[in-house]
């Protein structure tokens, strides 16, 4: 029978240097977003919400190389607006914008067909690609750039499980961080919708 790899195992998988890795791009692209706001400040109160996703999302992703770039283990793949960093040929994970309850929002149906969200249940265990969401969660009130997180769902739906990460000030080993769970495991997802306007100008634009 198919089980999801657990928070504690994934964690294991990717080890310390990628954990660290990921804390490290989150701590660049924090600071990077305070220096654009403090260069040009009235570009940035003027910046959609969806063009600031678009700008924060890029400059992730190039923390994320740079902060993992030497990691042997690690293979960064840019196609298009996707982003991906393989870890150990096991792990696939997409760099991604969270709300404070696991949602993200993607441009591929809400459907499981061929989602890149859907885990695969075919392979033989311990087989099987995982794929995994990292990035930081976004403080939409204040437009600021929360803790990093990591999450595993199946399909865009099914939120298996969520954690902050510590900051990199307060480093924890693997396994030893909370996972916080969420109400919204079993609930259908539609960043688009749910969130009214702001969410219907991230309509066709990949959240980082």
């Amino acid at each position: 029978m198919f089980s999801y790899e657990t928070y504690d195992r994934v964690m294991a998988g990717l080890g310390d240097k990628v954990v660290q890795g990921l804390l490290e791009a989150t701590d660049m692209t924090r600071a990077d977003l305070h220096h654009n706001r403090t260069q040009v400040p009235v570009f940035v109160a003027e910046q959609s919400e969806g063009n600031l996703a678009g700008w924060i999302r890029d400059r992730l992703w190039r923390n994320c190389v740079r902060a993992l770039g030497e990691v042997e283990e690690v293979e960064a793949m840019e196609k298009g607006n996707a982003c991906h960093l393989r870890v150990n040929d096991k792990y696939l994970i997409r760099v991604k914008r969270h709300h404070p309850n696991g949602k993200i929002a993607a441009r591929e149906p809400l459907g499981r067909g061929r989602s890149f969200w859907v885990q695969d249940t075919v392979a033989l265990p311990n087989l099987h690609e995982v794929r995994l969401a990292a990035g930081y969660e976004w403080k939409r009130d204040t437009r600021q750039i929360g803790e990093t997180v990591i999450s595993m769902r199946d399909g865009i739906n099914k939120l298996v499980w969520y954690s902050r990460l510590a900051s990199t000030n307060e480093i924890q080993l693997p396994g030893s961080v909370l996972v916080f769970p969420t109400d919204t495991v079993n609930e259908p997802i539609a960043p688009t919708i749910e969130f009214g306007a702001i969410e219907e100008q991230e309509r066709g634009q990949e959240e980082s």
